[in-house]
């Protein structure tokens, strides 16, 4: 295999420092002229012909085929490579730094100019630089000399140069053109924007200086293609048009953003979907905190995915937004303690919950006491829940508590039946009801639909929607329980016009019914002559076994009822009896107005609504009760009987009981209740007495009328 030697010199090329001009011993060139050589003599009498591979300035490139020649260059010195860094192949020092064709920096080359000049494109606006000293890391002083010594016509040759090398070639040398300055005074071409989307780029290699124009796919910056610097990078809370955010719906978000190494020559445009949780609008996410901010109430979540959650049971993490515009949204976070009587359940801090089976916030005990949950029961009957003020400590049958009644009449803890364990839990279900936003999926059957319309009505109207706190939570449970009897018919259902046909009533029996008898059953249907059929709210209970009692001599009159068995009903007798609260909601189901009165009573008592805030009244021929709401100064008229509408009388947002604008009051309710209050009020606590009874002032929509 024979090796190439382009140029014929006897210097092979890859040996060669002049490849394609001949400067070996098989063919040498005229140093200072243009012509081929074998000898001295064929250059003329002042000529010297080069053929021993001669580099006067040691730069790599042989002096046959150096364009930029450094004269006064001392020994050991490579002018292109030790101030540049790189030589082309005619001797030229170039250094670019960029590192080459890069068009995402911005680099500058410096460049030793060869004599005949570099044929690259300049900025329209002028010089592609200007001469002087460089500015490489690695000058030193004997650089700098050298560039003083540049200053004069001729060149500088050092006496050890001259004594290193033959007369000849010294004097040779010494005729070629004056370029030492550019050695040491490079001109600067630095890359640069032609337009919007192209760059001209500068770079180096052997053949020598070029420049080239490169398509910016993204944009040009400062004379480099940019690669995100015209984006707003991946920010999903930036709208860019030059990546092309945009919204796939309005809670999702496409967003683009650029990716790649710019000083390795490469950048992409990338795309990444986002869940926007405040909502995705005009191609960003919106920014925002799902529960309006610095919320220790409620469980929020930021628009950066960070959720508040409890650190313990006392305290909640809080995330909210700090910074929130056209281009940044941030969040930051701080521990809360939550306020007395509050614990932190699922991210918030909410009243403590009286149904965990932890004793938490400031309850008295496992979910009873303090300022939300019912009061602890202080019952020898197992009940969790139950007034402390009143006298009772057992249940039916008991003879706890002063002599109450409508009708037949018995010890106030027989028919106020607050430590009864087994009605505990419809004061739960009052509970699950506002103790939850989501009481749909807390309150279950039976009738569940009932006790969702029972809820939402009792949340709404206490407004414990948009303001929990004890006085509107203790006041959603009392009204999610008159509903629950009223209209809603969920722990009683109609009425018992059976106690009246027993009795024998003209007055209430329902015309057709059978006398002195409690079947058929004699229901309120609906239908004013019918005793059973499906007219209206049917009860839980089947009448079957029941009885009446009654004298017969000549004619027959009904005797006054009585309870005596849960389970035997045929040992009771449903004449007209004041009937245990447990017997009318869990074994009859129904009852007349005495029955609803001392239910609500009891319940409400059982919630912990004070002995001077409920009472079930004696009116005339009417049985109802007297409330006071938490916060309120005055009582409402509550009737719940047969599941009576508009239960709640009087007051802002309730049914007036009389007209106040119209001369002598009309009422405006079916019942006088103002006016025919006759027998007075009565509790677990009191006995029933007028002198117990709030004055009509003090009830909403009775104010100035007369008894």
């Amino acid at each position: 295999m024979r090796l190439r030697d382009a140029d014929s010199d006897g210097v092979i090329d890859m040996s060669d420092n002049c490849p394609t001009t001949p400067n070996g011993p098989d063919l040498g060139s005229c140093i200072g002229g243009n012509s081929t050589c074998h000898a001295p003599t064929d250059c003329g009498s002042s000529g010297f012909c080069g053929s021993d591979q001669q580099d006067f300035d040691i730069d790599g490139v042989g002096d046959a085929c150096d364009k930029c020649q450094c004269i006064s260059c001392t020994e050991g010195t490579m002018p292109g490579v030790d101030y540049y860094g790189f030589n082309d192949k005619n001797g030229c020092g170039c250094d670019d730094s960029d590192g080459g064709q890069n068009q995402f920096v911005k680099g500058t080359v410096n460049r030793a100019t060869p004599p005949q000049g570099d044929n690259v494109t300049v900025q329209p606006s002028g010089k592609p630089g200007t001469m002087g000293v460089s500015d490489h890391p690695d000058t030193g002083a004997e650089t700098m000399a050298a560039a003083a010594a540049v200053a004069s016509s001729s060149p500088v040759i050092s006496d050890k140069m001259r004594l290193k090398y033959p007369a000849a070639y010294i004097a040779a040398v010494a005729k070629l053109p004056p370029t030492p300055q550019s050695d040491y005074n490079p001109k600067h071409y630095t890359d640069y924007c032609k337009d919007d989307n192209t760059v001209v780029e500068y770079y180096c290699d052997l053949d020598g200086l070029h420049s080239v124009e490169k398509a910016c796919p993204y944009g040009c910056v400062d004379g480099r293609c940019s690669c995100g610097e015209r984006g707003d990078g991946d920010n999903r809370f930036q709208a860019d048009s030059v990546t092309g955010d945009y919204c796939l719906s309005g809670t999702r978000l496409r967003e683009g953003f650029f990716q790649g190494n710019a000083s390795a020559g490469t950048c992409s445009l990338k795309t990444k979907e986002y869940d926007c949780v405040m909502g995705c609008s005009g191609s960003r996410c919106r920014c925002g905190d799902t529960d309006g901010g610095d919320n220790i109430s409620a469980k929020g979540t930021t628009a950066l995915n960070h959720t508040d959650r409890c650190q313990n049971v006392n305290t909640v993490v809080e995330y909210y937004i700090t910074v929130d515009n056209a281009t940044r949204c941030m969040d930051s976070f701080h521990n809360v303690v939550c306020p007395a009587g509050y614990a932190c359940y699922d991210g918030a801090c909410k009243p403590a919950s009286c149904l965990d089976g932890v004793q938490d916030g400031n309850e008295v005990g496992v979910d009873c006491g303090g300022s939300w949950c019912p009061p602890c029961s202080p019952c020898v009957t197992g009940a969790k829940w139950a007034p402390t003020d009143g006298p009772c400590r057992h249940k039916w049958p008991t003879s706890d508590g002063p002599g109450i009644g409508m009708n037949t009449g018995s010890d106030s803890c027989n028919l106020v039946e607050v430590c009864d364990n087994n009605l505990d839990y419809i004061v739960e279900d009052a509970l699950k009801c506002c103790e939850n936003a989501d009481y749909a999926a807390a309150l279950a059957a039976p009738r569940k639909s009932s006790k969702e319309d029972s809820c939402n009505w009792a949340r709404i109207v206490s407004g414990l929607n948009t303001n929990v706190n004890p006085t509107s939570f203790k006041k959603c449970i009392g009204l999610y329980t008159i509903s629950a009897f009223g209209y809603s018919a969920i722990y009683m259902q109609g009425y018992f016009t059976g106690e009246w046909c027993c009795y024998d009533s003209d007055k209430i029996c329902t015309a057709g019914c059978e006398r002195f008898k409690v079947r058929p059953t004699a229901w309120q249907m609906g239908t004013s002559d019918s005793c059973e059929g499906d007219g209206g709210a049917h009860p839980d209970f089947q009448m079957g076994g029941h009885r009446c009692e009654y004298n017969e001599f000549i004619v027959k009159w009904g005797k006054a009822g009585h309870w005596s068995s849960d389970s035997d009903f045929h040992a009771n007798s449903d004449s007209v009896v004041d009937v245990p609260a447990h017997a009318s909601i869990d074994r009859l189901s129904t009852g007349t107005c005495v029955d609803y009165s001392f239910a609500l009573t009891t319940m409400l008592r059982k919630l912990g609504y004070s002995k001077d805030d409920v009472f079930s009244v004696n009116g005339e021929g009417h049985g109802y009760n007297l409330v006071r709401f938490p916060g309120e100064a005055k009582f409402h008229y509550v009737d719940t009987v047969g599941n009576r509408g508009n239960e709640v009388l009087g007051g802002a947002g309730f049914i007036p009981i009389v007209n106040q604008s119209a001369p002598g009051k009309p009422k405006l309710a079916w019942y006088d209740y103002c006016r025919k209050l006759d027998d007075g009020c009565s509790n677990d606590e009191y006995g029933q007495s007028t002198g117990r009874c709030p004055s009509n002032d003090n009830i909403y929509s009775c104010e100035g009328v007369p008894r």
